[in-house]
């Protein structure tokens, strides 16, 4: 059955309520039976067990032993933490342990033992057997499972030795019958027979919400397990197939030259009609090189000379996972290798030579007969073919139940009977971590083993450096070359000795990989064997492997608790010393943990994906298969990487297969097969389109839908991009046109290292605080993208308290706003993208903002070419180079390769008056928007306003034909780039919210009406690259164009000049009260009877009636109303700022209306004294009137129930404010909206604004935003010691004096590094 999207879910929601009680019950059995306290991290001392059994008090001992050896290998982790991993893996552990047998017995592996619980078969023939010594149902039931386990041990040791340290707990009966009514709900019982199930349970023990605090805490993974558990995603099954194919079954298709069963059985084998199987011996000839001028019908018909490959013994055809998770792609490799042993068994039946291992036996010569033969074949796969690496222990144990369930398989089929089948002996599968548990093992064993001759002294210090450089193993896994480091040391040490001084001792240089040791003296000088360098390397892989097996044959159990680390430990070196002919990987992918990136290559971009897919190709002589994130076709970062894949390395075919292909991962997401030797020729597509990614990519091999391109090509791509959609007559233009960068400057942008403490939307921010020589200036920021105009509403604190440029604050300096002192080409008129979009698109920059990191810019170095290219920019010709190029990150380096053509003078007038008119059509519509500054009123007001969508293509598709002309574009490529989509014009939609929402501005004086009545004319749109306006032109402004205020108004008023139809309330309070003069409703039905007259009933009503409101209060009453509409037009880029803020009671039966730009420390008092005091003794006096009265009529009695509520609320809330206001709240608006209402969290009734508030005020609690001015007001020792040590903050505080600047530390020399 297929796993769709009903079936995982079904799947996940039992995974997680068995962790769930699992997790219960181990928790109360530590605290309860074992005297361990999780969540505080408290061990009781083994000696007030006494009262426990011997059982359970070995069981307790061997828990501290765990911890202690956690606690020994995890720095910086507490002992809850610690205990909270024990309880993890204990819980895992009984979980697959249960779900091995479940699907063992749906296989009709065992008898039935799990499906009917106590009823079930095996139980029950069971108990018949061992009649009543065993106690109760649930004991024996308990003890029939343990001997379930113990017989599984003797092939899956890994997963089900009752005795290792991860599964000493077992739930006690009731939760194990819980469990049991989990695993057997009949939701699940058909997902127990699909090879696929023990996979999704081991990427559903993880909760996606788990992944998501991990990513928001920390961009890179900060330990091993994050590291997997951030990467825990499922592979599909037609990707492992296509990989697989392509690697494992390509290989043996090779060495059969072409005479497979797989070459039919393996639907998604890459062949090409035109192959050429080379003899042993022969070279391709000279004239297989792909010619550069070939068309791509030319190229995919060039012969492909295939080189020879020798047939090798099954036993000897490696695969290799280095990041197996739950062994995916061993399932699918077990199949081929299945068919490769039949096959290989026909050949030589048939005489066919094969290379083999010294002293390795033809498979004639080593079994009787075929049947036999067969029959040992899955056996033979495990422990020969399918390794496997992992960083999590948990998926070791999955990735052993899959393969040993998958050779169940096989012997059913074969009608084996279990005592016939074959014991598995071992399987490839290892664990990365940590070799040793305790210094003192090893260097006992060094002691006794490694001390007597200088040469075993030599081996022994090799030994202790390789212990030493395998601590890094459990957060690097597969990246780890330790074989590399060891004979990189063995060789080191070898020419010391070489060029010893006679008398003088030499010290073996200290490992690059971290943690480094000291370095420790060597007596080289006292060798005297010569030959011993020849065997000094094997010498010391036999003394580790000496020291695995002693110390796993020790006594103790803390030994032989250190000896499974060990013993692991040497498995992976061993691991690492071998070549494998197929590497198959699903990587993780992300950051680079800081512990690994000091071992990782330059190539690899900081990123783990390349790192493994490099680390493959050194594992490999064969063939690497990936599934990876998608960023390093296309992105300028990753030019080395794509480099070594088409130069000494040979990428065969390349699959863009795009989003939603990993199950939760938001990511896009690329297929590829590379040989570990060059390609002339590299297959690349894309699936677009609806149809099933299995189905379109399986059209793609059948109809050879690819697009071919050489090395040569990909070379002139700018950074070597791997731009297979790009018509190659691009290449020419490349060749003859001027790029980008060289007509105009891109710079980087300003970068934030705290984006909401240094960039806010322009309406909450101190009112005339914009513009040149302010706080703040204008970004290319915090708006929707749109082609040619885009409604920025972001602004960035520029000047500190002090007036100076927080720019220029020092690299060294804690906390500082930004991540560079450059702003080079800031405030120039000229054009901008966005960084992330999937369709590139350009606006107009004005002269007075600032680019950004997300806002790139573009500046022309001539002035008259500023529209011209922002009509060329947006052109299909230059958007299909561009999104080619760049895929869905557009960086100024790539961008800046975008070829420019030479354009005539009258071509570029045309295409100034083109820009200019479709940037006038968009930026109209936003006169009508109140949170843009080109606000003027709505759209109600206005007689006409629209956007005529057909004249905007009519003007796109002339700017396209202009520039295909230019070019000179062919008719066949104008089709292919015509066909690209266009990006969406980001234009302003009114609706009837903006009606009563400017009507509020209207009365807190924000926007002026005698535009909509007709005494003040509307002013024209300003020029494309003119200053953004401090105050939108609809704003009620003073003569120099700031916002006019009360005090402005009352000097107006002296001189009788004042005029104005509204009278305005400059307190910024309005109240839901229809008893109160500043009743919110009665005073938007005055400024809407100003506007309409006698039409104003008429107009509400057909306004409410649209909103889905029964009335004006209903829809100011309701959160989910008004405010949330408000909430959602004030709120840009991820950035929420409303501006009016309704505080209420708890049933919103009395509301107050708070204007964000008049809010002062004593605003909370305002509201208490002159709105909800007198409120409160109003409702006070009538619930006393009522209450004396001896009878009361039904609707009195109602009436007082009612006010007795209201009373009650109004008290609560009157405390909450005053509560506040003595924090002391002293509001500052350079904080944001966010901050400083979050102390008022509790008196919104919107709940996700009431969350997103909660939040806000929990981090300023916590001293996350101790920059904050009203983190100053309330938590002011604290903020002040804090400015001691960290002198950003000090300046933000203008409390510089009180910096004290950290003693300089001596410089310290560096090393150079080994060449």
């Amino acid at each position: 059955m297929a796993f769709d999207q009903a079936t995982r879910n079904r799947l996940q929601r039992f995974v997680s309520e068995a962790r769930t009680l699992l997790t219960k019950e181990f928790t109360r059995q530590l605290q309860e039976d074992y005297g361990i306290t999780p969540s505080s991290g408290e061990v009781a001392a083994m000696e007030t067990l006494s009262y426990q059994d011997n059982v359970r008090r070995e069981t307790a001992r061997i828990l501290r032993v765990t911890l202690e050896h956690y606690r020994a290998n995890s720095s910086g982790s507490s002992t809850a933490d610690l205990l909270e991993r024990i309880v993890r893996e204990q819980a895992f552990t009984v979980l697959n342990r249960l779900a091995a047998l479940r699907m063992a017995e749906a296989r009709e592996f065992i008898t039935e033992s799990i499906a009917k619980g106590y009823e079930s078969r095996g139980f029950q023939l069971y108990i018949r057997l061992a009649g009543t010594g065993l106690g109760e149902t649930g004991d024996a039931y308990r003890s029939y499972l343990f001997s379930l386990f113990d017989e599984f041990a003797l092939d899956l040791r890994v997963l089900f030795d009752r005795f290792s340290p991860m599964g000493r707990l077992f739930p006690n009966e009731p939760e194990l019958l819980k469990l049991l009514k989990l695993m057997n709900d009949p939701e699940i019982a058909d997902l127990w027979a699909e090879d696929e199930t023990i996979g999704w349970i081991y990427q559903y023990f993880n909760s996606k919400d788990e992944r998501k605090k991990m990513r928001d805490e920390s961009a890179a993974p900060r330990n091993s397990r994050e590291l997997a558990v951030r990467n825990q995603f499922f592979t599909p099954r037609y990707v492992v197939e296509f990989l697989t194919d392509n690697t494992l079954g390509r290989i043996w298709y090779e060495m059969t030259q072409g005479e497979t069963a797989l070459k039919d059985r393996c639907r998604y084998l890459v062949r090409r009609p035109t192959e050429i199987f080379l003899q042993e011996g022969t070279v391709a000839p000279e004239s297989a090189e792909a010619e550069e001028s070939l068309s791509q019908e030319e190229l995919l018909k060039q012969p492909v000379y295939i080189p020879h490959r020798s047939l090798k013994d099954p036993r000897e055809i490696r695969m290799l996972d280095p990041a197996c998770g739950s062994m995916h792609f061993g399932l699918y490799a077990f199949d081929l290798y299945e068919c490769i042993y039949e096959e290989a068994w026909d050949l030589e039946e048939r005489g066919i030579p094969f290379h083999r291992g010294a002293g390795r036996e033809p498979l004639t010569a080593t079994y009787a007969s075929k049947e036999a033969f067969l029959r040992d074949v899955p056996r033979l796969i495990i422990e020969h073919n399918i390794h496997g690496v992992d960083i999590d222990p948990r998926a070791v144990q999955i990735a052993g139940l899959s393969l040993w369930l998958r050779a169940q398989k096989s012997w059913q089929g074969q009608e084996l009977k279990l005592s016939a089948r074959p014991p598995i002996q071992k399987s490839n599968v290892v664990c990365a971590e940590p070799m040793p548990g305790a210094e003192r093992l090893l260097n006992e064993f060094l002691e006794q083993h490694l001390a007597d001759t200088p040469e075993q002294q030599l081996v022994g210090q090799l030994v202790r450096r390789v212990f030493e450089a395998m601590k890094l193993a459990g957060e690097a896994g597969s990246l780890l070359q330790i074989e590399q480091e060891i004979s990189k040391d063995v060789e080191e040490a070898r020419l010391q000795w070489l060029n010893r001084p006679k008398s003088e001792q030499l010290t073996l240089s200290v490992l690059e990989a971290e943690p480094k040791q000291q370095e420790l003296p060597l007596m080289v000088d006292e060798i005297t064997d010569e030959y011993f360098w020849e065997r000094v390397e094997g010498e010391t892989y036999k003394a580790l492997n000496r020291y695995a097996e002693q110390a796993e044959n020790g006594n103790s159990y803390q030994r032989r608790l250190f000896a499974n680390d060990a013993v692991r430990g040497f498995a992976f070196i061993d691991l690492c010393r071998k070549k494998f002919d197929v590497v198959l990987m699903n990587p993780p992918f992300g950051n680079l943990p800081n512990s690994v990136s000091s071992i990782i290559s330059s190539e690899a971009a900081n990123n783990i994906y390349p790192a493994f897919v490099l680390r493959g190709t050194d594992l490999s002589d064969g063939f690497v298969g990936a599934i990876t994130d998608k960023t390093f076709v296309v992105q300028q970062s990753f030019g080395n990487f794509r480099a070594r894949l088409t130069s000494d390395l040979g990428l065969i075919g390349l699959v863009e297969l795009g989003w939603g292909i990993l199950d939760d991962a938001d990511v896009q997401v690329a297929i590829y097969v590379v040989r570990n030797n060059s390609e002339p020729i590299h297959l690349f597509s894309s699936l677009t389109g609806d149809e099933e990614p299995a189905k379109s990519l399986v059209n793609v091999i059948r109809n050879l839908g690819w697009t071919a391109l050489t090395s040569k090509l990909i070379n002139k791509l700018p950074n070597r991009a791997f731009a297979h959609t790009l018509p190659l007559a691009y290449l020419d233009h490349l060749e003859t046109q001027t790029r980008l960068k060289e007509v105009a400057t891109l710079p980087r942008g300003l970068g934030s290292n705290d984006a909401y403490r240094t960039y806010k939307a322009w309406y909450e921010v101190p009112e005339n605080s914009i513009g040149q020589g302010k706080r703040y200036r204008s970004l290319s920021n915090g708006g929707q993208c749109s082609p040619f105009f885009r409604e920025d509403a972001g602004v960035a604190e520029w000047l500190r308290v002090d007036g100076k440029l927080l720019v220029e604050e020092g690299y060294s300096e804690n906390n500082r706003a930004y991540d560079q002192k450059s702003y080079t080409d800031y405030f120039s008129a000229g054009l901008s993208f966005p960084k992330q979009s999937s369709i590139f698109n350009v606006a107009v920059l004005s002269i007075d903002a600032i680019p950004t990191r997300e806002g790139k810019g573009i500046v022309p170095k001539e002035g008259d070419l500023r529209l011209p290219l922002l009509a060329y920019l947006n052109s299909a010709y230059a958007r299909y180079f561009v999104e080619a190029t760049n895929g869905l990150h557009k960086q100024s380096g790539p961008v800046g390769m975008t070829p420019v053509p030479i354009l005539s003078e009258e071509v570029k007038r045309e295409l100034r008056l083109l820009a200019l008119h479709a940037w006038r059509i968009v930026a109209r519509t936003y006169i009508l928007d109140e949170a843009s500054r080109f606000f003027v009123y709505p759209s109600e007001f206005l007689d006409v306003i629209s956007v005529d969508g057909q004249n905007i293509d009519v003007i796109w598709d002339r700017i396209d034909q202009i520039i295909f002309d230019a070019v000179g574009v062919a008719s066949e490529d104008r089709l292919i780039i015509s066909a690209s989509k266009r990006p969406e014009l980001a234009l302003f939609h009114p609706s009837y919210f903006d009606t009563f929402s400017y009507a509020l501005g209207v009365i807190f004086g924000r926007w002026d009406i005698r535009f909509v009545t007709g005494e003040r004319r509307v002013p024209a749109l300003p020029e494309p690259f003119a200053p953004l306006p401090c105050c939108p032109p609809g704003q009620l402004q003073n003569e120099q164009g700031l916002p006019l205020t009360k005090e402005a108004v009352e000097r107006i008023k002296i001189d009788s000049q004042w005029e104005y139809p509204v009278e305005i309330l400059w307190g910024g309070i309005l109240v839901d009260d229809e008893s109160h003069p500043n009743d919110i409703i009665r005073r938007v039905r005055d400024v809407l009877g100003i506007i309409w007259g006698e039409k104003d009933s008429d107009i509400e009503q057909e306004s409410c009636e649209a909103l889905k409101v029964s009335s004006l209060r209903d829809y100011f009453r309701k959160p989910a109303a008004f405010f949330n509409d408000h909430l959602t037009r004030y709120s840009k880029s991820r950035r929420q700022a409303p501006i009016y803020l309704p505080l209420s009671t708890a049933s919103g039966s009395y509301t107050l209306w708070l204007y964000y730009h008049r809010l002062t420390d004593q605003t909370l008092y305002t509201c208490i004294n002159d709105y909800v005091e007198p409120k409160l003794i109003r409702v006070s006096e009538t619930v006393k009137f009522l209450r004396s009265k001896t009878t009361r009529t039904r609707d009195e009695e109602n009436d007082l129930e009612d006010l007795q509520t209201l009373e009650d609320e109004l008290t609560k809330f009157r405390d909450e404010l005053l509560r506040v206001a003595k924090l002391p709240w002293k509001p500052n608006l350079n904080d944001g909206v966010q901050i400083t209402v979050a102390p008022l969290h509790s008196l919104f009734r919107l709940s996700k604004w009431q969350k997103k508030l909660k939040e806000t005020w929990d981090k300023l609690e916590k001293g996350d935003y101790d920059w904050a001015h009203l983190a100053h007001s309330i938590w002011t020792a604290r903020v002040r010691e804090k400015c001691r040590t960290d002198k950003s903050l000090a300046i933000a505080h203008g409390l510089e004096d009180l910096y004290e600047p950290p003693p300089e530390t001596p410089k310290r020399t560096k090393r150079k590094k080994k060449e």
